[in-house]
């Protein structure tokens, strides 16, 4: 997990990337949020976007 900030805003206003990486089969998720994303937002955004498509591990 990371956080690309700094870029230039889209329509709604972000300026930012949430970047998800699985470390196994090199799968990128890229999430646009605003530079004041919380712990609380990032974690929401997490599960609606990563674990609701590849679930939990199996090891």
């Amino acid at each position: 997990m990371d956080f690309i900030f700094g870029l230039p805003p889209d329509a709604e206003g972000r300026t930012g990337v949430l970047v998800f990486v699985d470390r196994y089969t090199k799968m990128v998720h890229l999430i646009p949020v605003s530079d004041t994303v919380t712990a609380a937002e990032t974690a929401a955004h997490f599960i609606d976007c990563v674990f609701r498509h590849h679930g939990l591990p199996e090891s």
